[in-house]
C-alpha cells in the first residue's frame, strides 16, 4: 500500500490487507482514500500514469483496534470486531477437512446463494460500536484529552457553552419560544 506504484490495481476487484496498522501514519491513510472513489489513478515502473473506472472492494483485517483513525463523518467503511476465541487443534483439523469437502462447500454456496441480503451500495457504511471504539482508541492523547474537556464542558468549552447558552437565551426570547438556554458547566 505505501509503494509508488500501483499498477497491482488495473483489474482488481477485490483488496485483501492482511494486517492493517495505519495509526499515526499519514502515508497508509491517504493510499487507502485514494482507492475509494470512482477512478482509479494506475502508476506502472517505467509507465504513463492513467485513470481507469475503479471497481476495487477493500477487506482489511487487523489485530489492532486502534488500527485507523475514524473521522466522525466516515461513511466508507464498515468496522467489526470478532469476538471469536482460539480454538482446539481437533477444532480446525474438522474445519480444514470441510472446507476440502466438495459437498460441503457446495451446500454453503447454495445457502449463500439462496439467502437475502438487502444492501444499498450508495448508503454510508453503518456506524457500529467498533466501529465507534476504533475511533476512540485511534485518537492521539491531546484529541482524547480535549474531547473528554468538550464532553465535560471545561476549560475553554465551559466558556463556549456559557455564550451558546446566552445565545440560545436571546434567540427563545426573540422567537417568543420560551427555551430554556443550556447550564454552563454540565
Amino acid at each position: 500500500m505505501t509503494k509508488a506504484w500501483t499498477g497491482w490495481q488495473e483489474g482488481a476487484q477485490l483488496a485483501i490487507i492482511n494486517e492493517l496498522m495505519a495509526s499515526g501514519r499519514a502515508d497508509v491513510l491517504n493510499r487507502l482514500k485514494s482507492p475509494i472513489k470512482d477512478t482509479l489513478r494506475i502508476e506502472k515502473k517505467f509507465g504513463n500514469a492513467f485513470e481507469i473506472p475503479n471497481h476495487m472492494n477493500f477487506f482489511c483485517m487487523t489485530n489492532y483496534k486502534d488500527a485507523l483513525p475514524i473521522e466522525e463523518d466516515d461513511r466508507r467503511r464498515l468496522i467489526l470486531f470478532s469476538a471469536v476465541k482460539k480454538r482446539s487443534a481437533d477444532y480446525y483439523s474438522t474445519l480444514f477437512r470441510n472446507i476440502a469437502d466438495a459437498d460441503k462447500v457446495a451446500a454453503v454456496m447454495d445457502y449463500l446463494l439462496k439467502h437475502k441480503i438487502t444492501f444499498n451500495p450508495k448508503a454510508p457504511a453503518p456506524l457500529t460500536d467498533a466501529k465507534r471504539e476504533m475511533g476512540e482508541r485511534a485518537r492521539s492523547d491531546v484529541e482524547s484529552y480535549l474531547q473528554a474537556m468538550h464532553d465535560e464542558r471545561q476549560g475553554p468549552f465551559a466558556y463556549l457553552a456559557s455564550l451558546m447558552g446566552a445565545e440560545v437565551s436571546a434567540l427563545s426570547m426573540v422567537a417568543g419560544e420560551g427555551l430554556e438556554p443550556p447550564t454552563p458547566g454540565l
